[in-house]
């Protein structure tokens, strides 16, 4: 695992409990991040990143607490604060209905609980390192789910058509 010197990231935290946030903001202080901020208020959120400007937001998702939606709000095309800002869902519920709803919100990573601070070192290492491009277009804005890289600089990769084509 690649060793990166996080010490200028700002990190904005919305947790629903006190000790998660408190769980998570001591295991980045051990990164030695510039900031951490932290609420359980998803009606402060907006405030918070529009004063403070975060580098990252971990955000949890939960029936009660719905992270999902706050990515589509920050990624909204008109009213969104800072649409291409990097969100790691934090979150219990695994099932593949929750991950592909965090993915196709606009998430850029999903971390399980429980964590460890390994885990959530590479969700951050996996934001520098696994760029992710966002897509733009009339219907449709947020990042390419994409997560492997071609090289279209290779010749076509398929083999020629073996079925006659009629004349």
């Amino acid at each position: 695992m690649e060793k990166y010197n996080l010490i200028q990231l700002s990190i904005l935290i919305v947790e629903q409990h006190s000790l998660i946030r408190y769980a998570i903001r001591e295991i980045l202080k051990q990164f030695w991040p510039r900031e951490v901020w932290d609420t359980a208020d998803m009606e402060e959120v907006r405030e918070l990143i529009e004063i403070h400007h975060p580098d990252v937001i971990f955000t949890d998702c939960a029936p009660a607490f719905d992270g999902i939606d706050l990515v589509r709000k920050i990624r909204d095309k008109e009213n969104g604060p800072d649409r291409f800002l990097p969100i790691i869902i934090v979150s219990a519920y695994t099932d593949l209905k929750t991950v592909l709803n965090a993915r196709g919100s606009g998430a850029n990573e999903f971390l399980t609980k429980p964590f460890t601070a390994t885990s959530i070192y590479k969700r951050l290492c996996s934001l520098i390192e696994r760029e992710r491009y966002f897509i733009q277009c009339a219907t449709f804005f947020g990042l390419d789910r994409r997560r492997r890289r071609l090289d279209w600089s290779k010749p076509e990769r398929h083999a020629p058509a073996r079925v006659p084509i009629p004349a």
